[in-house]
């Protein structure tokens, strides 16, 4: 399958997003801008565990240190 559009770099998906967030009320930002968690099942502890942004960030970049982003 031939691929049609161009992903979109990271400076347009930023300028995208803050142009979304520009046309949101003060009380749609402060409820939007509570952490969300999800849980998922992890077989291999056989255990639910917490998934935030700041883990999957983590599992996106294995061994990179989260404080230097």
């Amino acid at each position: 399958m031939i691929k049609r559009l161009k992903d979109p770099q990271n400076l347009e998906i930023t300028a995208q997003c803050a142009e979304i967030r520009s046309g949101w009320s003060s009380e749609e930002l402060k409820e939007r801008s509570v952490p969300r968690f999800l849980r998922i099942w992890l077989p291999e502890l056989q255990e639910w565990v917490v998934m935030t942004k700041e883990n999957a960030w983590l599992l996106d970049n294995p061994g990179a240190d989260p404080l230097s982003n």
